[in-house]
């Protein structure tokens, strides 16, 4: 179950012969793991983003070996994301399984530890792809919070994402996911007061997906 292989054939293979069942019980388990790749795809990506922020805070701050524990981290995440959308999952031995997977990720690693230039530039270089990588991966890994915001007619508060299961997994994180959603144009929010009675004064964001931002841009 080590070979990458082996677990697509077992996942989408028919079982002619099982004698004791082992084989269907695998395909049972790969099929579930299959079907909540949305799920670890959401997580893994909002991992991936938190990672990356940090790393640029990091850097701003002149914390530079911060920032190569933290970019470091991003590139873990991207790597294990991109196993989880071509259909695998994560191998203990993430470089190695990701150099065929996604070369790119696994090339930016080695950059990032064998390059010459000095710790603030190689930082930077990782920066700059990994910035490039979450817009272009936003909308297909945040594909389930996208579908509640479109579904919600009137907007949803932080609050009332947080009751969704499908979000539960990402909670602490949904402020930083609607920001990055908003300096993108995804999401437009206003401002609402609370309707509980125990919730302190002051005005609460409520966040409307953008259908205008999506026909012209898509």
């Amino acid at each position: 179950m080590r070979n990458d292989d082996m677990r697509r054939v077992i996942a989408m293979g028919n079982i002619e012969w099982d004698r004791f069942g082992y084989i269907e019980s695998l395909q049972q388990k790969l099929r579930s793991i299959n079907s909540e790749r949305e799920q670890l795809m959401l997580s893994k990506f909002t991992l991936f983003v938190y990672s990356y922020l940090n790393a640029k805070r990091m850097l701003h701050a002149g914390h530079e070996l911060d920032a190569l524990t933290s970019i470091a981290k991003a590139l873990r995440e991207w790597a294990e994301l991109s196993a989880y959308e071509e259909g695998f999952v994560p191998d203990l031995h993430i470089w190695h399984q990701v150099k065929s997977l996604n070369p790119g990720v696994h090339k930016l690693y080695e950059e990032l530890a064998t390059s010459g230039e000095t710790i603030h530039q190689r930082v930077e270089l990782v920066l700059l792809a990994c910035e490039f990588s979450i817009t272009t991966k936003m909308k297909t890994c945040l594909a389930p919070l996208i579908r509640i915001l479109k579904q919600a007619e009137k907007g949803l508060t932080l609050q009332e994402m947080e009751q969704f299961v499908e979000l539960q997994v990402v909670a602490e994180h949904l402020p930083m996911l609607m920001d990055k959603l908003m300096r993108r144009g995804y999401v437009q929010s206003t401002l609402t007061r609370p309707e509980e009675a125990w919730v302190s004064i002051g005005l609460a964001p409520v966040y409307h997906w953008n259908e205008e931002r999506e026909v012209v841009h898509g």
